[in-house]
């Protein structure tokens, strides 16, 4: 397998964000998402925790109602049961491990 820029693997959609798994293990699997400024994540809960990392862009996140922004190169865990939501503050595309 090649070396690949993760950005190149998503698209961002006017219609709503989009998502892609482009890894799929026995344990886990990555999965990305482009936003479009302002698109949301609405809230919800998982049944595992999950790492967030932003690779281009900015957005808000809201992790049990408190709100922290999470910009390119960072990286936020989404714990277990504990409602969670993103909007994008600009268009963004984030890697999921879960």
């Amino acid at each position: 397998m090649e070396p690949v820029t993760v950005n190149d693997l998503i698209e961002y959609s006017n219609q709503k964000f989009t998502s892609k798994v482009i890894f799929r293990g026995p344990s886990f699997q990555i999965v990305l998402f482009a936003f479009i400024k302002g698109q949301k994540l609405p809230e919800h809960t998982t049944p595992s925790d999950v790492f967030l990392h932003v690779v281009e862009g900015e957005a808000m996140v809201s992790i049990d109602g408190n709100t922290k922004p999470v910009k390119q190169k960072e990286m936020i865990k989404l714990p277990k049961d504990i409602p969670h939501a993103i909007i994008a503050t600009t268009n963004c595309k984030m890697m999921l491990i879960k």
